[in-house]
């Protein structure tokens, strides 16, 4: 009998045991969920010719362009695996779409890999962008449109002169005036038209328009508009969306045969009221560069990057500028800018080549000249300090 109870018990144990065992639900690993990641940065060098030939401590100013969707706070150049000049970003969040000008000047004869990689803040890196140059004894120039095989001007190599749009750039599609003679400005896309004016070497235009083959640029001229020639212009900036605003490079002719009749007609169009025009206003937004230098070979080179903006409310017309170096009172002139709009920016990369120790200060003037009436005229300057060790 006790035996049939204990029997009894155990059956009954091992069924309450399966009753918990079916309702409890399977246990479940937890997964591994992948972190969405953004794309890497993306940069291409836009200025550098592959196997270009340079001169043996000659300047090359790359330009690169850089995209992310993230922000880019760093650029790196290297020259044969050596860092050779950084990029850094003013804003902690980067930059999204930036072209930088980064510098580099070879000091032994042969061939240079050049790579340029962009970084986030994270460390995230863009992939290598990469292009070879040859160094020589002496730089191979390039031809300009129109220059003569025995003249040139200060600053060329070769009886070639220097060209004056190498080291510019421009945050919207303008046209600077390559041709050591200048650049003829015509009223419409032809050679046959009179030109209303020269444009000197090193004058910066905006682009507005261009003709389907795209031998003209149309370009502002005050109020209105005119051509040049893509022959005497280098392109800045980007330029990709310019409209098509004149057939070929012949100006449109509508013939209308005599016997037919043409009627004029006008339609009154009610007067508009005045409004209050909002005068330009030029400042210098901004002057980037290296803060500290060690001099090599008894000097030093590194370009400084000035950004003048008009933050008034109309065109500024044309206007000259300025860098004054001190001690010493060294000007140079930069480009003449034929104008800029409102809430339009000038980027002037310009280098510049210390000889000797000390502390340096960089002043710019927008408007050096005076030839544009601003809403304010006390804000037209900045300055950077350079210091040069040995």
């Amino acid at each position: 009998m006790r035996y049939r109870i204990a029997f009894l018990i155990l059956i009954m144990l091992w069924a309450f045991t399966a009753c918990n065992l079916a309702g409890e639900p399977p246990t479940q690993r937890p997964s591994q969920v992948t972190p969405q990641t953004q794309g890497r940065p993306q940069v291409t060098i836009v200025s550098v010719t592959p196997g270009q030939s340079v001169g043996l401590n000659q300047q090359v100013i790359l330009t690169a362009a850089v995209t992310d969707t993230v922000g880019v706070t760093r650029v790196n150049l290297s020259a044969n695996g050596q860092v050779a000049d950084t990029f850094s970003s003013a804003s902690s969040a980067g930059e999204t779409n930036r072209t930088v000008q980064l510098d580099f000047t070879p000091r032994t004869v042969g061939v240079v890999t050049l790579e340029v990689v962009a970084s986030r803040l994270d460390g995230t890196q863009s992939e290598p962008a990469t292009t070879q140059i040859t160094v020589g004894a002496a730089a191979t120039a390039t031809r300009l449109p129109g220059a003569s095989s025995t003249g040139g001007t200060s600053g060329g190599t070769g009886g070639v002169p220097a060209n004056p749009c190498l080291n510019v750039s421009a945050t919207v599609c303008s046209a600077c005036i390559s041709g050591a003679a200048g650049a003829n400005l015509r009223p419409a896309p032809s050679t046959q038209t009179t030109p209303i004016r020269v444009l000197p070497a090193g004058t910066i235009t905006a682009i507005t328009g261009r003709t389907s083959d795209n031998q003209w640029w149309q370009v502002r001229e005050g109020n209105g508009s005119a051509w040049l020639s893509a022959t005497v212009v280098t392109a800045l900036g980007i330029c990709t969306s310019v409209p098509v605003v004149a057939n070929s490079g012949n100006p449109t002719q509508i013939v209308i045969p005599s016997s037919t009749p043409v009627v004029l007609t006008s339609t009154p169009i009610p007067a508009q009221p005045t409004s209050t025009r909002v005068p330009p206003d030029l400042v210098v937004a901004s002057i980037t560069g290296a803060e500290t230098l060690q001099r090599s070979g008894g000097s030093v080179t590194s370009t400084y990057t000035i950004v003048i903006t008009n933050t008034g409310g109309s065109a500024t017309g044309t206007f000259s500028s300025t860098l004054t170096v001190l001690p010493g009172n060294t000007v140079t002139n930069l480009a003449a800018i034929s104008s800029l709009n409102a809430g339009e920016s000038i980027t002037l990369p310009t280098p510049l080549t210390f000889t000797g120790a000390g502390t340096y200060t960089l002043n710019v003037r927008a408007d050096s000249g005076n030839n544009v009436t601003e809403s304010f005229e006390a804000n037209n300057t900045n300055s950077f300090v350079v210091t040069v060790t040995n």
